[in-house]
């Protein structure tokens, strides 16, 4: 029996909803200064973020951008995109009765075809049972879109643990359905590996890219990822027994190669020094030096180092776990 889904819920109650709507041009304007437009039955708040933009952009290819000051031609465009005839207008109410929306989607009415979730979910679980994965211990969660995740530890290797994680796309014609390899950590100590995000994507759209169906997507992609996780481990016991010849500090350097890293040349320094200390620790406990110390060394600064858990220091933690999990691949 799976195990209720609070995030999942409150997202199938919220998108039963949302208003599908033909909106003509006649019946809407922009009301200036203000970010909401004006139609028939109240007021379109428009919240724009990258899935919208691009929907808008998809539309009216002259159109350069959001503000609530728009000029009058920006302001045009914008409403051509959302009371298009070849658009459906996804709008969420804004409370119960509320006479006020916020724009949820735009969606062409022959591609748009929104998803059964709990379906999803049951056959997200079928498919993971399938390939040994247990499910009866999910994480729950939402993306940064609001989206639902879900996520389940795979079978533990010899060196390491991970998840699988599913987004479940949002119905707003600009989501997909997301499925990831995620928190790859060394078992000993906690370590974070982080490599080069591996995503599969799902359009929930009638236009199927792929043309195939959710339990389809599922059933290719997760033993790709379980694979991933084990050959991981492979990599492991062969920087194990790789010597390093490379400098330390010329290691770290080649993370932070970015123009926009060029500013931080003393905390890397810092970084450079907690590294250093740490591939002796590595060293000392392995015996001999190796590129998998190297490996260990970096990792657990990007995931322990108390300097790097500020606020204005956290985005230097993700090179030095990138690149972690990049030596395992040389």
């Amino acid at each position: 029996m799976m195990q209720d889904f609070e995030q999942l819920n409150e997202t199938i109650a919220q998108e039963a909803q949302v208003v599908r709507r033909m909106i003509s041009h006649d019946e809407i304007q922009w009301v200036p200064n203000s970010g909401n437009f004006q139609f028939s039955d109240g007021l379109i708040q428009v919240n724009l973020h990258r899935g919208i933009e691009k929907q808008i952009k998809q539309r009216v290819k002259t159109w350069k951008g959001f503000s609530k000051s728009m000029t009058p031609l920006d302001a045009e465009a914008l409403c051509q995109a959302v009371a298009s005839p070849s658009t459906v207008t996804l709008l969420k109410p804004m409370g119960e009765g509320s006479q006020k929306f916020k724009l949820y989607g735009l969606v062409h009415p022959d591609w748009f075809q929104p998803t059964d979730k709990m379906t999803a979910r049951s056959i997200f679980h079928t498919v993971l049972g399938k390939y040994g994965v247990d499910t009866s211990q999910p994480i729950h969660g939402v993306n940064h879109y609001g989206a639902p995740v879900e996520s389940f530890a795979l079978p533990e290797e010899r060196f390491t643990r991970a998840k699988i994680s599913l987004h479940y796309g949002l119905d707003s014609g600009c989501d997909a359905y997301k499925l990831w390899l995620d928190d790859i950590r060394v078992i000993t100590c906690g370590n974070l590996l982080m490599p080069k995000q591996k995503q599969y994507r799902w359009e929930h759209i009638k236009q199927n890219k792929e043309n195939i169906s959710l339990e389809e997507f599922l059933d290719t992609h997760i033993p790709i990822l379980v694979k991933e996780h084990q050959t991981v481990n492979q990599k492991i016991q062969q920087a194990r027994q790789q010597p390093n010849y490379t400098p330390i500090a010329e290691i770290v350097a080649s993370a932070y190669e970015m123009p926009s890293y060029k500013s931080g040349g003393r905390m890397i320094d810092r970084i450079t020094t907690a590294v250093s200390r740490q591939y002796e620790v590595e060293v000392e406990e392995l015996g001999y030096q190796s590129r998998w110390a190297v490996s260990q060394a970096l990792s657990y600064v990007g995931t322990h180092a108390s300097f790097l858990q500020e606020k204005s220091t956290c985005s230097l933690k993700k090179p030095l776990q990138s690149l972690a999990h990049e030596i395992l691949h040389d």
